[in-house]
């Protein structure tokens, strides 16, 4: 600061660090100094006549470094409240949407091929992304969907009632290990089997009994169990004994099976 109490008009010692307000017309501001008035940073600007278009004065600013400082220091501290509100607002809002394009979706993804590892086929993932997830589970509810029918239909190979007029007690309870598989049994009256030899007469029709199970598991062994079902029903009516009947069974599978 050059003077206790300036005014207008009122001449002031010179100061060097007017020069480039005064020669280059430039706005400059000093570093902090102290003088007997305390301790200040001042600025100072070129005042140019209209007239000659030459710089006629200075206007100089001067600001005691506390009061200056209270004020950056009270910017600086509204700056980080903002920053840090706009990085909390920001995560957050990252959050929202990796929790809605991403996590979600896959968290119903996995509960999906959870419920196919169950054998729960009635399970439907409900995604509404529109993207690859929604892509996914369009595939994992239609795998469902024909697993579904797959095991329907393998359950229909079961039969519904079984043989009680032979003398014996038929039981059964099939149990595979997946939805669709080659397991199967049967049990029916053969009315067109000849008699054994050492039956006596008015022996009652023989009774079939099969059990049968096709290597491996899955849809494939399932399509080949109804094929071998179909064709031993067939067979079963000709009247042949069972190692004649296999054996023609045998022989028809060939042609169709690798």
């Amino acid at each position: 600061m050059t003077h206790d109490k300036p005014s207008v008009g009122e001449r002031l010692p010179w100061h060097d660090t007017w020069r480039p307000a005064f020669q280059d017309g430039k706005v400059v501001s000093s570093p902090l100094y102290t003088d007997k008035f305390g301790e200040w940073i001042s600025a100072y600007a070129p005042v140019v006549d209209p007239a000659t278009v030459r710089v006629s004065g200075v206007l100089e600013v001067n600001q005691q470094a506390e009061a200056y400082f209270s004020r950056t220091r009270k910017v600086a501290w509204i700056t980080a409240a903002i920053a840090a509100a706009a990085l909390a607002l920001g995560s957050l809002l990252g959050f929202l949407v990796i929790n809605h394009v991403v996590l979600r979706p896959m968290s119903s993804i996995r509960g999906g091929m959870l419920a196919l590892m169950n054998q729960d086929f009635t399970h439907k993932i409900s995604i509404k992304t529109l993207d690859e997830f929604n892509d996914l589970a369009t595939h994992l509810n239609n795998l469902s969907r024909q697993l579904n029918t797959a095991k329907h239909i393998a359950d229909g190979f079961t039969p519904k009632s079984l043989p009680d007029n032979s003398g014996w007690s038929i039981a059964a309870v099939p149990q595979p290990c997946e939805a669709a598989a080659g397991d199967y049994f049967d049990a029916f009256v053969a009315f067109d089997l000849p008699p054994l030899p050492s039956d006596p007469p008015g022996t009652p029709p023989a009774t079939a009994i099969l059990v049968a199970d096709v290597t491996r598991h899955g849809l494939g062994p399932s399509l080949h169990m109804s094929a071998c079902r179909s064709a031993l029903r067939a067979l079963a009516s000709t009247g042949l004994q069972p190692a004649k009947l296999l054996q023609r069974l045998d022989n028809l599978l060939q042609r169709d099976l690798d």
